[in-house]
């Protein structure tokens, strides 16, 4: 997908550049803060906060078993569906709806093989630790970073999925994996301890 929309700045122009990746993120965002509506809601209906304690130590288990997964320490296997978004979606909706529609369903992250582990504690936060804006809030958030590729891939000069862009993804794929680690053990290991301080 990436390759797909990056190409424009070279066929296109930047400015069709720039409405594909806004139209992308909005769909992503969008479509992941209803999910994370919906989800603060469901939880919110159940009552789940009622068991404080039990739901920030739940929270932050599953973030520390996603730093532990996304680091190759265990390789717990975690259900995801084998399948991609549609490159269709360019031809059928055009260069701006093309990649609002991938957004829409990237933004829901299920819907798609699940890259980043650390999705399921972005989920697993909006549902037990929230409300419906807290949920929306934390899932507009993870629909932010699925857009990020995208706008980064295409910002260098000559920047193509053959060229720049594929170089560049190897390049930096440690630093991104050990950043994501970081991230998801320092906010497990913050909700481990608020928890055990309640």
């Amino acid at each position: 997908m990436i390759g797909q929309i990056t190409p424009l700045v070279q066929a296109a122009s930047k400015k069709s550049w720039v409405q594909a990746v806004v139209a992308h993120w909005c769909g992503a965002i969008g479509s992941a803060a209803l999910l994370g509506l919906a989800l603060g809601a469901l939880g919110t209906a159940l009552s789940v906060t009622r068991w404080q304690t039990a739901a920030i130590l739940i929270v932050a288990a599953v973030f520390l078993f996603c730093a532990f997964r996304e680091a190759d320490i265990t390789t717990c296997p975690v259900p995801s569906l084998r399948r991609q978004t549609p490159k269709k979606f360019m031809c059928a909706f055009g260069p701006i709806w093309g990649p609002f529609a991938w957004g829409l369903e990237l933004g829901q992250g299920w819907t798609t093989s699940i890259e980043y582990v650390g999705y399921y504690a972005v989920v697993l936060w909006a549902f037990l630790l929230g409300g419906s804006f807290q949920g929306a809030v934390v899932l507009a958030i993870f629909g932010l970073g699925r857009g990020l590729p995208i706008l980064l891939a295409g910002l260098p000069r000559n920047a193509t999925a053959a060229g720049p862009l594929a170089a560049g993804y190897e390049t930096h794929h440690s630093a991104i994996q050990t950043a994501n680690v970081l991230a998801l053990a320092f906010v497990g290991s913050f909700l481990a301890a608020a928890g055990l301080m309640l």
